[in-house]
Order: C-alpha cells, then structure tokens, then sequence
C-alpha cells in the first residue's frame, strides 16, 4: 500500500523520526509504521502506539506497536485518521510513502 498524499500535508517535515544518540535522525523518510512508542502530548495512561515517519535505515529498528493499542490510539487520534486507518489496513507492514 503506498499513501498518495505528502508528510507534509499532514503537517509532518517528512524527515525521518528515529533517534541517533542524542538527536532526530533528520534523514528523509520513506515509510510510516506503528511504533511502540506512547504517542507525543497524550496521557501517560495511552498505550505505546503511534505513527512513525522513518528512513530506510531506522525502518527496521523501530519497534511494532501491539494491535490492540494501535487499534485504541488511532479510534482516540484527533488527526491523520487515514494514515493510521492505512496502517491498521496494512498491519504489521509499514506503508511506503510517495516522493
């Protein structure tokens, strides 16, 4: 599955999410996958899913969200509704984005 629309029509700079040891990654993104990782602003009480733009190079790294909580988080996300309905279409693969 491939998104036609642009990170950046979502309000994203398109550069990749993932960490180097003390920074962003900053390399241009080519996919978004659930990440395991507690989404930025929400409660401390939300399960660890949200939507990742990531590189090639940290694709692989970053860890799956559970089903479940990807299923809960998206149902509550205020935005992005179709990139996270894409990603629980697609679940566990990431989508690829378009250039």
């Amino acid at each position: 599955m491939t998104l036609t629309i642009a990170p950046k029509d979502l309000g994203h700079d398109g550069r990749c999410d993932g960490s180097l040891e003390h920074a962003y990654c900053g390399a241009d993104a080519v996919a978004v996958k659930l990440s395991a990782t507690q989404p930025d602003g929400w409660s401390s009480g939300a399960p660890a899913a949200s939507i990742a733009f990531l590189c090639d190079e940290h694709l692989a790294d970053e860890p799956l969200a559970e089903l479940e909580h990807a299923e809960h988080n998206g149902r509550n996300a205020q935005a992005h509704h179709d990139v996270w309905q894409a990603l629980l279409e697609n679940y566990p693969q990431p989508v690829y984005l378009t250039p």
